[in-house]
């Protein structure tokens, strides 16, 4: 890909979105950065999705559009990235909508931090409470947390630096979270700097059918997969029943019995060298270890010792509270 200094290559995947791609488009045409091509591929839609996107295109020249049959987004994204003109690529999904100073407050953010992959806060909407939902802003934060399940980088607010991702692409094989395990990849093969923009800079719809129970178990499957499928390629092997056993701990607060613990140990211990080589994580093991023994508290000796024996501190209540009056009083949740 041949790279234009400064220009911000927008893709957009389109599927039956013919409710919503106008809104989308007219968005990120309304940026007050306006150094920008906007690529959108029709991922073969079977509605009108086809016809609006055309419709604008006709009074707007910084549209490429481009069309493919029902290949899914990872190959639709692929498309788009293949054409970037841009030494800055920016994602948005056609159903969401950017904040008009979005691209300019990402590309002078990324500038003056000397960061890879920025993204930003959202706003909910499309729903009863239209919630403004916060991420941690720094590298090491943020890296921790795409292997503990934690709050990561939502794709319709990243940007990249083109050349930070040149040897990357969407892995067309995934059908679910294939955004959380491309920005995984950035981390274990690009090595990239990820920041945060402490503002909501994308408007984020929200369906009836996402918190499924279907969907949730999709999400489980994905999420695990691209954990061990990352840490493999990089030496560090992880059973399902480990990585499982490590999700349902973190999202569904699983109680983790005596014996338990003599097992998920070592994954822990496995799993926190793993996120060493990218990131200085010691401070947010640290914490993880803390909410572990509030919600396990049988075992709260157990994990001390080996804490203790392993060299990893573990903060005091008071610390701990203050911690979170901090991540309270700064709006970060982890």
């Amino acid at each position: 890909m041949n790279t234009q200094e400064n220009l911000i290559s927008v893709i957009i995947p389109a599927f039956n979105s013919e409710l919503y791609i106008e809104d989308c488009l007219i968005s990120i045409i309304n940026q007050t950065y306006n150094n920008i091509e906007i690529i959108v591929i029709n991922d073969g839609s079977t509605d009108k999705t086809k016809d609006v996107i055309l419709k604008i295109k006709d009074r707007e020249k910084r549209i490429k559009y481009l069309e493919q049959e029902n290949f899914g987004v990872s190959k639709a994204r692929n498309k788009g990235l293949s054409v970037a003109s841009g030494s800055y690529i920016a994602l948005i999904d056609s159903d969401d909508i950017c904040y008009p100073f979005r691209l300019e407050e990402q590309i002078n953010y990324m500038k003056s931090n000397n960061i890879d992959v920025c993204g930003s806060w959202i706003k909910e909407f499309n729903t009863k409470k239209n919630k403004i939902k916060s991420y941690p802003e720094k590298d090491n934060s943020l890296k921790f947390n795409y292997f503990f399940f934690r709050k990561t980088i939502p794709c319709s607010t990243v940007m990249m630096r083109a050349e930070s991702i040149r040897n990357l692409q969407f892995d067309s094989s995934i059908d679910f979270a294939e955004d959380y395990d491309f920005l995984m990849r950035t981390i274990t093969e690009s090595r990239c700097q990820l920041g945060i923009i402490k503002k909501p800079l994308v408007k984020y719809r929200i369906h009836s059918n996402q918190l499924s129970k279907k969907l949730v178990e999709k999400n489980k499957y994905a999420l695990t997969s691209s954990i061990k499928r990352n840490s493999e390629n990089l030496g560090y092997s992880f059973k399902d029943k480990e990585i499982f056993f490590h999700y349902e701990v973190i999202k569904n607060k699983h109680k983790i019995s005596r014996d338990e613990f003599k097992e998920y140990k070592h994954t822990l211990e496995r799993l926190y060298n793993f996120v060493s080589i990218f990131c200085n994580c010691k401070s947010n093991f640290s914490y993880f270890l803390y909410r572990l023994i509030k919600n396990n508290p049988k075992i709260k000796n157990d994990i001390k010792c080996w804490a203790y024996e392993k060299g990893f501190k573990i903060p005091n209540a008071i610390t701990f509270i203050a911690y979170n009056l901090f991540l309270k009083v700064t709006n970060q949740r982890y």
